[in-house]
Protein backbone atom coordinates (compact mmCIF):
# COMPACT_ATOMS: atom_id res chain seq x y z
CA UNK A 1 0.00 0.00 0.00
CA UNK A 2 1.06 3.55 -0.71
CA UNK A 3 2.20 5.76 1.94
CA UNK A 4 -0.26 8.27 2.81
CA UNK A 5 2.49 11.16 1.91
CA UNK A 6 3.03 9.97 -1.02
CA UNK A 7 -1.15 9.81 -1.98
CA UNK A 8 -1.18 13.24 -0.75
CA UNK A 9 1.29 14.16 -3.31
CA UNK A 10 -0.07 12.64 -6.08
CA UNK A 11 -3.69 14.61 -4.91
CA UNK A 12 -1.96 17.66 -4.99
CA UNK A 13 -0.60 17.07 -8.54
CA UNK A 14 -3.53 16.23 -9.66
CA UNK A 15 -5.34 19.07 -8.96
CA UNK A 16 -2.30 21.53 -9.96
CA UNK A 17 -2.36 19.56 -13.34
CA UNK A 18 -5.62 19.81 -13.87
CA UNK A 19 -5.53 15.86 -14.86
CA UNK A 20 -8.07 13.16 -14.25
CA UNK A 21 -6.76 10.96 -12.11
CA UNK A 22 -8.96 8.56 -12.18
CA UNK A 23 -7.00 5.30 -11.18
CA UNK A 24 -5.60 7.20 -7.71
CA UNK A 25 -7.42 6.21 -4.39
CA UNK A 26 -9.00 9.85 -3.59
CA UNK A 27 -11.37 7.27 -0.86
CA UNK A 28 -7.94 6.96 0.81
CA UNK A 29 -7.17 10.64 1.48
CA UNK A 30 -10.18 13.38 3.30
CA UNK A 31 -10.36 16.40 1.54
CA UNK A 32 -8.48 18.96 4.64
CA UNK A 33 -5.40 16.41 3.79
CA UNK A 34 -5.70 17.02 0.09
CA UNK A 35 -5.91 20.84 0.75
CA UNK A 36 -3.11 20.52 3.00
CA UNK A 37 -1.01 18.53 0.16
CA UNK A 38 -2.03 21.23 -2.24
CA UNK A 39 -0.70 24.39 -0.10
CA UNK A 40 2.64 22.55 0.61
CA UNK A 41 3.16 22.05 -3.56
CA UNK A 42 2.65 25.56 -4.20
CA UNK A 43 4.94 26.42 -1.40
CA UNK A 44 7.51 23.97 -2.90
CA UNK A 45 6.65 25.50 -6.69
CA UNK A 46 7.25 29.12 -5.16
CA UNK A 47 10.22 28.54 -3.67
CA UNK A 48 11.93 26.90 -5.97
CA UNK A 49 10.51 29.64 -8.69
CA UNK A 50 12.77 32.17 -6.36
CA UNK A 51 15.91 29.87 -6.42
CA UNK A 52 15.72 30.06 -10.25
CA UNK A 53 14.94 33.97 -10.35
CA UNK A 54 17.86 34.87 -7.68
CA UNK A 55 20.23 32.28 -10.37
CA UNK A 56 19.35 34.41 -13.36
CA UNK A 57 19.93 37.38 -11.53
CA UNK A 58 23.48 36.23 -10.32
CA UNK A 59 24.21 34.92 -13.94
CA UNK A 60 23.56 38.58 -14.88
CA UNK A 61 25.32 40.27 -12.66
CA UNK A 62 28.34 38.39 -13.16
CA UNK A 63 28.04 39.18 -17.00
CA UNK A 64 27.37 42.78 -16.28
CA UNK A 65 30.90 42.97 -14.20
CA UNK A 66 33.18 40.67 -16.57
CA UNK A 67 31.64 43.59 -19.19
CA UNK A 68 32.58 46.18 -16.95
CA UNK A 69 36.33 45.31 -16.23
CA UNK A 70 37.09 44.60 -20.06
CA UNK A 71 35.14 48.80 -20.53
CA UNK A 72 37.47 49.65 -17.80
CA UNK A 73 40.77 47.90 -19.50
CA UNK A 74 40.35 49.48 -22.86
CA UNK A 75 38.68 52.88 -21.76
CA UNK A 76 40.14 55.11 -18.82
CA UNK A 77 37.74 58.05 -17.76
CA UNK A 78 35.98 59.89 -20.37
CA UNK A 79 35.45 57.74 -22.49
CA UNK A 80 39.02 57.34 -23.97
CA UNK A 81 41.83 54.33 -23.87
CA UNK A 82 43.72 54.02 -21.01
CA UNK A 83 47.53 54.54 -21.67
CA UNK A 84 49.80 51.65 -20.63
CA UNK A 85 53.00 52.40 -18.51
CA UNK A 86 54.95 54.55 -19.02
CA UNK A 87 52.84 55.88 -21.73
CA UNK A 88 50.95 59.47 -20.67
CA UNK A 89 47.37 60.65 -22.23
CA UNK A 90 47.59 63.16 -24.28
CA UNK A 91 44.02 63.85 -26.07
CA UNK A 92 43.45 60.38 -27.33
CA UNK A 93 46.85 59.60 -27.55
CA UNK A 94 49.59 57.92 -25.87
CA UNK A 95 53.11 59.52 -25.49
CA UNK A 96 56.04 58.86 -23.60
CA UNK A 97 59.27 61.84 -23.12
CA UNK A 98 62.58 59.86 -22.79
CA UNK A 99 64.86 61.18 -20.39
CA UNK A 100 68.11 60.53 -22.62
CA UNK A 101 69.10 61.42 -25.86
CA UNK A 102 69.97 58.77 -28.34
CA UNK A 103 70.27 59.28 -32.60
CA UNK A 104 67.11 59.07 -34.07
CA UNK A 105 67.48 55.38 -35.85
CA UNK A 106 67.92 54.39 -32.20
CA UNK A 107 65.24 56.25 -30.74
CA UNK A 108 63.04 54.53 -33.03
CA UNK A 109 64.69 51.14 -32.26
CA UNK A 110 63.88 51.61 -28.40
CA UNK A 111 59.67 52.65 -29.30
CA UNK A 112 59.60 50.20 -30.67
CA UNK A 113 61.00 47.66 -27.70
CA UNK A 114 58.07 49.77 -25.86
CA UNK A 115 54.89 48.31 -27.91
CA UNK A 116 54.89 51.82 -29.99
CA UNK A 117 57.23 54.10 -32.58
CA UNK A 118 58.34 57.40 -32.66
CA UNK A 119 55.55 60.21 -32.48
CA UNK A 120 53.37 60.60 -34.99
CA UNK A 121 50.80 62.81 -33.42
CA UNK A 122 47.52 63.81 -34.73
CA UNK A 123 47.61 66.61 -32.39
CA UNK A 124 51.05 68.15 -32.99
CA UNK A 125 50.74 71.57 -30.67
CA UNK A 126 48.93 69.19 -27.90
CA UNK A 127 52.60 66.85 -27.79
CA UNK A 128 53.90 70.51 -27.73
CA UNK A 129 52.38 71.23 -24.29
CA UNK A 130 52.90 67.86 -22.84
CA UNK A 131 56.74 68.27 -23.98
CA UNK A 132 56.57 71.58 -22.26
CA UNK A 133 54.87 70.15 -18.91
CA UNK A 134 57.26 67.69 -18.61
CA UNK A 135 58.20 67.53 -15.11
CA UNK A 136 62.08 67.98 -15.13
CA UNK A 137 63.61 69.96 -17.66
CA UNK A 138 61.68 70.29 -20.53
CA UNK A 139 64.00 69.62 -23.57
CA UNK A 140 64.11 72.30 -25.99
CA UNK A 141 64.26 70.08 -29.75
CA UNK A 142 62.59 66.22 -29.17
CA UNK A 143 62.70 63.47 -32.01
CA UNK A 144 59.19 62.63 -33.30
CA UNK A 145 58.39 59.62 -36.47
CA UNK A 146 59.55 61.27 -39.46
CA UNK A 147 62.32 61.48 -42.49
CA UNK A 148 63.55 63.06 -45.25
CA UNK A 149 63.01 60.38 -47.85
CA UNK A 150 64.67 62.22 -50.49
CA UNK A 151 64.00 63.65 -53.47
CA UNK A 152 61.26 61.68 -55.04
CA UNK A 153 59.51 60.65 -51.06
CA UNK A 154 60.60 63.87 -49.52
CA UNK A 155 59.31 64.02 -45.67
CA UNK A 156 57.02 61.55 -44.56
CA UNK A 157 55.75 60.51 -41.24
CA UNK A 158 56.69 56.71 -40.21
CA UNK A 159 53.38 55.68 -40.63
CA UNK A 160 53.35 56.86 -44.25
CA UNK A 161 51.53 60.34 -44.23
CA UNK A 162 53.38 63.38 -45.58
CA UNK A 163 54.65 65.83 -43.57
CA UNK A 164 52.17 68.85 -43.14
CA UNK A 165 54.26 71.51 -45.35
CA UNK A 166 51.93 74.28 -42.85
CA UNK A 167 54.03 72.82 -39.20
CA UNK A 168 57.69 73.55 -40.73
CA UNK A 169 59.50 76.28 -38.66
CA UNK A 170 61.20 79.16 -40.34
CA UNK A 171 62.95 78.28 -42.71
CA UNK A 172 62.46 74.95 -42.61
CA UNK A 173 63.34 72.23 -43.81
CA UNK A 174 66.95 73.73 -44.83
CA UNK A 175 67.02 70.81 -46.55
CA UNK A 176 71.36 69.72 -46.12
CA UNK A 177 71.06 66.81 -48.28
CA UNK A 178 74.35 65.82 -47.61
CA UNK A 179 73.31 64.29 -44.41
CA UNK A 180 70.51 62.36 -43.24
CA UNK A 181 67.67 64.02 -42.20
CA UNK A 182 65.52 63.55 -39.58
CA UNK A 183 62.70 65.32 -37.88
CA UNK A 184 62.15 66.96 -34.76
CA UNK A 185 59.13 69.34 -32.57
CA UNK A 186 60.87 72.32 -31.16
CA UNK A 187 59.39 73.65 -28.04
CA UNK A 188 60.55 76.82 -28.66
CA UNK A 189 59.43 77.70 -32.13
CA UNK A 190 55.82 78.21 -33.63
CA UNK A 191 55.08 76.23 -36.12
CA UNK A 192 57.14 73.40 -34.37
CA UNK A 193 59.03 71.00 -36.99
CA UNK A 194 62.61 71.01 -37.50
CA UNK A 195 65.46 68.93 -39.46
CA UNK A 196 68.19 67.84 -37.66
CA UNK A 197 70.74 65.36 -38.79
CA UNK A 198 69.79 61.74 -37.74
CA UNK A 199 73.30 60.85 -36.19
CA UNK A 200 72.53 64.05 -33.29
CA UNK A 201 71.45 62.81 -30.15
CA UNK A 202 67.93 64.13 -28.62
CA UNK A 203 65.62 63.22 -26.61
CA UNK A 204 62.41 61.55 -27.99
CA UNK A 205 58.55 60.86 -27.64
CA UNK A 206 57.47 57.56 -27.76
CA UNK A 207 54.07 56.80 -29.12
CA UNK A 208 51.70 54.05 -27.87
CA UNK A 209 50.46 51.74 -30.76
CA UNK A 210 46.93 49.87 -29.88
Amino acid sequence: MPSKLYLLFLAASCVLSGELCGAFPMQSTSPEDVRSAVAMSQLILAQQAQFFRELINVTKSNNMCCSRFKSDVDEGEGGRRSCPYPFSGVVDECFFLSSDGLPWHSARHTCRGMGGDLATPQHLYALKAFIKDNRGESPRSVWVGGMDHGIDGGWRWVNGQPVDSADWGSNQPDERRSVEQCLSVRRDRHPVLHDAPCHSQQRFVCQYIY
